[in-house]
C-alpha cells in the first residue's frame, strides 16, 4: 500500500520533522528556524499554502527541505561511521 505524504503531512507537521531533523543534522541555531518560519509565511501570504493546488505550493516545499535534511543525516551518519572504521 502507497501513502502520499501529502496526504498525512500538514505544514505544521512538516515544520516540526524539518526542525527534528535540522537539529540532528547541527542545525540548532535559531536563525534556521526564524528563515523556516519567513518561508512559510511568504508562501502563505502570496496564495501558496495548502489550499493552492499546483505542484509547487508550501507543502511540497516543505517536503524537498525534509527529503534534503534525510538524506544529509544519511551522508553525515555514514562518512562518520566510516571515519569511525578507518579509526578501529
Amino acid at each position: 500500500m502507497k501513502i502520499l505524504l501529502t496526504s498525512i503531512a500538514t505544514p505544521s507537521i512538516l515544520r516540526k520533522k524539518i526542525m527534528d531533523m535540522g537539529k540532528k543534522n547541527g542545525l540548532t541555531q535559531p536563525c534556521f528556524e526564524k528563515m523556516l518560519d519567513y518561508t512559510i509565511d511568504i508562501f502563505e501570504s502570496n496564495g501558496l499554502g495548502t489550499a493552492y493546488y499546483g505542484y509547487h505550493n508550501i507543502d511540497h516545499e516543505l517536503e524537498v527541505t525534509l527529503g534534503t535534511l534525510l538524506v544529509c543525516g544519511f551522508v553525515v551518519g555514514k562518512k562518520a561511521f566510516q571515519n569511525f572504521q578507518m579509526m578501529i
